[in-house]
């Protein structure tokens, strides 16, 4: 018997793929915001007056206008320490962009393939689909051929029994051929 007609591995394959592409879209989302935040949070911290008190206080000698806060990037061009610290965050950012690309290309990369896999699948399967579909044509008309010939064929025993009935013949009267 040949294959069966169904779709069971090829919904299972596209759930598949839609919650990879939905839980990228969650991740991304969540990354994307985390980052709004964060370079508002620090862009905005030297403007408010708490953020004196929770970061620690500049060592170098800024140039401060009198009614001006000091901005950290006034700071970062003089003190060393400062420096050290900015480049090692901006590394540290740096590298986990670089590992958030990475991981994204291969979510892509995994996708891509469960991608070509189902529509690999659903060619496939519209194959045997358009397989079913011939054979179901031939057998209908085949049947219509058969059911045709089967109506011909009682006419023309009716036919047969009526000139058999003219000559005398009547249902009593059965003859057996032995062969």
């Amino acid at each position: 018997m040949g294959r069966m007609c169904g779709g069971r591995r090829l919904r299972r394959c596209a759930s598949t793929t839609f919650l990879l592409c939905l839980v990228a879209f969650v991740l991304g989302s969540m990354a994307v915001t985390v980052i709004k935040w964060r370079r508002t949070s620090t862009s905005l911290a030297y403007l408010s007056p708490a953020a004196g008190t929770s970061c620690s206080s500049c060592s170098c000698q800024c140039a401060v206008k009198p009614g001006h806060l000091p901005r950290p990037s006034d700071c970062r061009e003089t003190d060393p320490n400062m420096k050290k610290v900015l480049q090692h965050r901006i590394s540290l950012l740096k590298e986990e962009i670089d590992l958030r690309v990475t991981v994204a290309r291969e979510s892509l990369k995994r996708t891509e393939t469960a991608i070509e896999m189902s529509k690999k699948t659903s060619a496939r399967f519209q194959n045997e689909a358009a397989k079913c579909r011939i054979c179901v044509e031939t057998c209908e008309e085949v049947r219509e051929r058969a059911e045709a010939e089967l109506v011909e064929e009682r006419r023309l025993t009716k036919l047969w029994e009526k000139r058999a009935r003219k000559h005398g013949w009547t249902n009593n009267s059965i003859i057996y051929v032995q062969g």
